[in-house]
């Protein structure tokens, strides 16, 4: 009988790689929904609201790394990165 493959010793839950910034979004999308739903009790939507800001800050810091990086890239390349910050604060 076939046996499915041992788990990599070496891995955990906690060293899986970070979600995408696209899933992130996603489920902040899904928890808007769900809040503005108001199908959902008061204490419930304490649970949906905490988990949204706990993604808004991680999806933050995401792009907050991945614009260091794009400065960094552009600026080994000799380019010039103009970083105007957006006023579109909706």
């Amino acid at each position: 009988m076939l046996r499915p493959p041992a788990a990599n010793p070496g891995t955990n839950m906690s060293e899986q790689s970070p979600p995408s910034f696209e899933s992130q979004l996603a489920r902040l999308e899904q928890l808007v929904k769900q809040l503005e739903s108001g199908d959902v009790s008061l204490e419930q939507s304490m649970k949906v609201f905490e988990e949204g800001v706990q993604l808004t800050r991680e999806a933050q810091e995401l792009l907050s790394k991945l614009e260091q990086k794009i400065l960094i890239l552009a600026d080994q390349d000799g380019g010039e990165v103009a970083v105007e910050p957006t006023t579109d604060e909706t």
